[in-house]
């Protein structure tokens, strides 16, 4: 929210030409400090944004930080759920059945789970866990 409300609500609404920005993004240090500037399209930080281009700079930077960003994490992400689920069979499921597989349901049925659960403890420890 904070990202769209300074940076994309802004340039929408406004003509960027004044504004010095070039196709690149900056990367800061834990203190703050400025670490290093990263094209986000080749010889973007020659590039300046305008008003004809703004549209392709958001659209970059919405890459850079949604993919190219996040593509170390996102691969060790997927190398770890395919040991669970096989890649080839993620096809099977819609974004919907994923998303429930991965993230589960927001609600919980303790009637259903423990009428569905079996347990290996004693029958006085059993009730204390329901309780």
């Amino acid at each position: 929210p904070e990202f769209y409300k300074t940076k994309v609500e802004f340039l929408m609404n406004n003509d960027p030409s004044d504004l010095e920005l070039v196709f690149a993004e900056e990367l800061y240090t834990d203190d703050g400090r400025l670490d290093k500037l990263v094209d986000i399209v080749p010889g973007g930080r020659n590039l300046a944004v305008t008003q004809s281009n703004k549209l392709k700079y958001l659209h970059e930077v919405a890459r850079y930080r949604l993919v190219t960003k996040t593509e170390n994490q996102t691969k060790s992400f997927l190398t770890g759920l395919s040991l669970l689920l096989p890649m080839e069979h993620m096809t099977t499921f819609s974004e919907s059945e994923l998303e429930l597989l991965i993230c589960g349901s927001a609600t919980v049925d303790l009637n259903d789970m423990k009428k569905n659960s079996r347990d290996n403890l004693s029958r006085q420890l059993s009730q204390w866990f329901w309780i």
